[in-house]
């Protein structure tokens, strides 16, 4: 990628000001991010995204209409592409059972709130 802007990031996230904190920090960071409130607007996203893929998705585990787990399986089941797209998930469920359903659907990374900004961004640059 010729520079950070050319970076799509998804951030799915219900809690509208922790939502607005990670778009406005990964953008500060130079790269471009579109935002969701759950893993259903998310996902209706990549349906009418023309192909356009994100580079990486940073998602809440527990959210509304659909959650983060629902969201990746769905995503995955859309095809090999979608397969290949690393995910963050950034969630309040630090259960064991979460981290291991999270580990079954391929998740590159499971961190736990309240948010450390500079891991989060350190795990989005290895990523991208």
């Amino acid at each position: 990628m010729s520079d950070k802007s050319d970076i799509r990031i998804m951030c799915i996230e219900d809690e509208m000001n922790l939502r607005l904190n990670l778009s406005d920090i990964i953008r500060s960071e130079g790269y471009t991010v579109r935002d969701f409130a759950d893993g259903a607007d998310a996902m209706d996203f990549l349906h009418t995204a023309g192909g356009v893929l994100p580079n990486l998705i940073i998602a809440d585990i527990n959210m509304p209409q659909m959650n983060g787990l629902e969201f990746i399986r769905r995503m995955h089941a859309m095809g090999e592409q979608y397969q290949s797209i690393p995910v963050i998930m950034l969630t309040a469920m630090a259960h064991e059972q979460y981290k291991s359903k999270a580990e079954l659907l391929a998740v590159q990374e499971y961190l736990i709130k309240p948010v450390d900004y500079d891991l989060l961004l350190s795990k989005v640059a290895a990523y991208v």
